[in-house]
């Protein structure tokens, strides 16, 4: 089933962002797609979680993009933050934006089949 009607914002901390209205009275969905990585404290100190490398001596971190998709209400808050419904990671940002279009236009169009993040163990 189509989307009802898609309300897209453009703001400086996402890739992309936009709220999607199904027909189904109170179903909502968030499209976002951010950027982790590069010089952020959090970016560097999961590169040095991974690589056993001290946390001082890594400058930046490989820049990733991921594109989320969470249940919200009309206005795009998420109630639940921690269970995407739906996660693609992309390695550049040409990558993050063309995969954020297919993501809005399969969830508009209702063919989007959501794919949750792995459980972390």
């Amino acid at each position: 089933m189509r989307a009802r009607w898609i309300r897209k914002e453009t703001l400086k901390s996402y890739v992309g962002f936009a709220v999607v209205a199904r027909w189904l009275p109170g179903q909502y969905y968030l499209v976002s797609t951010t950027a982790s990585g590069g010089t952020s404290r959090l970016a560097r100190l999961t590169r040095s979680l991974e690589t056993g490398v001290p946390f001082k001596q890594i400058t930046s971190a490989t820049a990733k993009f991921v594109t989320n998709v969470f249940a919200c209400d009309c206005n795009g808050l998420v109630r639940n933050i921690n269970k995407p419904l739906h996660e693609c990671i992309y390695a550049t940002l040409e990558e993050a934006r063309l995969g954020h279009a297919k993501t809005l236009e399969l969830l508009a169009n209702g063919k989007l089949k959501f794919m949750p993040p792995p459980a972390i163990e």
